[in-house]
């Protein structure tokens, strides 16, 4: 069989329509867009809009019910599980980390115990530093060897320490695309700028970076931005035309709730 090499990270969605497991409801329907390697897409949408299926999709956790969706021109599909998991970070909304260490947890080595390689080991404190996870982590007991599950030696992580570490995990290796959903949920002001500061790293790196959240100010550091409702796309393009779109629609909603105002008031 012939294996595709590593992505660049050009990502394409054509016609991208998902559907709910079990039911003709439509979670996505008719997605198109396409971001060349290196881009950052700022994904915005309010609840329900489909943003974390789309996530999903992105990270190859779901498979479309119908469309394609593509790195580097070939679907997603073709490419070997060897090849295009190391090659991508995920982040979900619902952060979940393994039993075992935190080290073993940040390489993807699910219940693994035996001893990191020397060069996973450079790499996971590499991603842990990019992350801003490594002070954190070295402030434990017992460091990157601190075991986490339910046994009588783990240790109960907070949520934001929860999600810096699966950020940390996230941005694990070498990567073409990255997927981040709801990165910053959990975050206290030193971890939002932790992660600005890591978002600016990968894109220094050329990966691909698609951020699917509720706070727009995420756009200042965006190539792209996607606006989803009712899980279509109400608006998609480069940053500056979506921000004035979002600066007129504002206008616009503002000009209709005083008209309605003063209707009210004239009753």
């Amino acid at each position: 069989n012939t294996t595709l090499p590593r992505p660049t990270g050009a990502l394409q969605a054509k016609q991208l329509m998902v559907r709910a497991s079990g039911s003709d409801a439509t979670i996505l329907q008719s997605l198109d867009f396409s971001l060349p390697a290196g881009a950052m897409l700022t994904v915005l949408g309010p609840s329900g809009s489909g943003k974390s299926t789309l996530a999903r999709v992105l990270a190859g956790a779901l498979a479309p019910t119908r469309g394609e969706l593509a790195l580097d021109g070939a679907a997603l599909h073709q490419y070997a599980d060897a090849v295009r998991g190391p090659a991508t970070g995920y982040l979900p909304q619902d952060v979940q980390l393994h039993s075992g260490s935190i080290a073993h947890n940040i390489a993807r080595q699910w219940g693994g115990t035996e001893a990191l390689s020397d060069e996973d080991n450079a790499q996971v404190i590499a991603a842990a530093k990019l992350a801003a996870a490594h002070e954190l982590i070295t402030s434990l007991p017992k460091g990157y060897d601190t075991l986490l599950g339910s046994g009588p030696d783990t240790h109960t992580l907070s949520g934001g320490q929860l999600q810096r570490i699966a950020l940390a995990r996230a941005v694990f290796g070498n990567l073409s695309l990255v997927i981040l959903d709801e990165p910053n949920s959990q975050l206290d002001a030193e971890g939002e700028a932790a992660l600005e500061g890591c978002l600016h790293a990968l894109r220094e790196r050329r990966a691909t970076v698609v951020v699917v959240t509720h706070r727009p100010h995420l756009i200042e550091l965006s190539s792209h931005v996607l606006v989803l409702r009712a899980g279509q796309t109400e608006q998609f393009g480069p940053r500056e035309q979506v921000r004035q779109w979002m600066i007129q629609r504002n206008q616009a909603a503002m000009k209709n709730r005083a008209s309605h105002a003063d209707i009210s008031s004239a009753k």
